[in-house]
């Protein structure tokens, strides 16, 4: 009789245990656990290791069109096209990288600088910048044209383009004697020193020709231009713009004819007393006396494109 009922609770046990009875104490099956999310790693862009040699143009341009020669027409001479030489020195060209770090152009640098390219003793890099030649200009004693600056730049992304308007020395300073001959022409500064002025322009109204220049002063300008600009193996330079009807009061005409002495040889800062050579100096960035209103440079500006911001 013990056997018999052993067997039967024996029976029921294996019932309950298999599901079968449908009780509510059968337990409940879990539901299945998801497996964790994995995203692939957040991969920065690579980053070119290197550099190559850029060549930063500085275009000249008269109310949006390029800089020409003046042929005395009054055609010409109202579309701006006043000039008849544009020279200026630019120095110590760097761009600025994500880091806020000035990396400096490093020159290229032709035998005889005949490239109009320069680095001093102390490691100053200068170009001299000259747009018009001989059958415009007054004087060939500068017979390059360039209106580019050329070095070796390292690989990576800049956020502004800098550079200094002028030479980076003071009147008089002993490193100017320095200078290589293709460097120092003789018709950009005292004419007893032969020391070259940080720019030089001339305008004609087709019979008067006016030189506006400005004699190196201890009071430097630099210009700092943002853009948005990856230096790589394929990537294109930057350009710079330079509109030079900035340079008027209000139009060619009345700049040409409106142009003082005090605009010539000049190595002190200007006043608005003489008001068409102090616009010149404000459009440039340069320093006057007792601005009436606070300003800053208006020639320079990063070319329209992929580059600017």
């Amino acid at each position: 009789m013990k056997k018999i009922l052993g067997l039967s609770l024996l029976a029921c046990l294996s019932a309950c245990s298999d599901g079968s009875s449908g009780s509510s104490d059968s337990p409940v099956a879990a539901e299945p656990v998801a497996a964790p999310l994995v995203t692939a790693p957040v991969t920065a862009p690579a980053v070119e290791v290197g550099s190559k040699e850029v060549s930063i143009n500085f275009a000249a341009k008269v109310q949006g069109e390029a800089l020409a020669c003046f042929d005395k027409s009054a055609a010409m001479k109202a579309q701006g096209q006043i000039f008849t030489d544009l020279r200026m020195f630019i120095s110590n060209v760097a761009l600025v990288n994500d880091q806020g770090q000035d990396v400096k152009l490093t020159l290229t640098v032709d035998e005889g600088n005949q490239n109009l390219q320069f680095v001093d003793a102390n490691g100053n890099s200068i170009a001299l910048l000259n747009y018009l030649d001989a059958s415009c200009a007054a004087s060939d004693a500068t017979k390059v044209l360039k209106n580019a600056i050329t070095g070796l730049l390292p690989y990576g992304h800049y956020t502004a383009l800098k550079f200094q308007l002028g030479l980076p020395y003071p009147a008089m300073d002993s490193s100017l004697t320095k200078m290589p001959a293709a460097l120092a022409p003789t018709d950009m500064a005292w004419m007893w020193e032969h020391f070259p002025a940080d720019f030089q322009l001339e305008t004609s109204d087709g019979v008067n020709s006016k030189v506006v220049n400005a004699l190196t002063s201890s009071q430097k300008t630099v210009i700092t231009l943002p853009l948005d600009f990856t230096h790589a193996a394929a990537s294109i330079a930057p350009q710079v713009e330079l509109e030079l009807s900035k340079l008027f009061v209000s139009t060619a005409d009345v700049f040409v004819s409106g142009i003082e002495t005090t605009c010539r040889n000049n190595n002190l800062a200007l006043t608005e007393a003489s008001a068409n050579c102090a616009q010149v100096y404000k459009a440039f960035g340069l320093p006057i006396q007792n601005p009436s209103f606070a300003y800053e440079q208006s020639v320079f500006s990063i070319a329209l494109g992929a580059t600017s911001l």
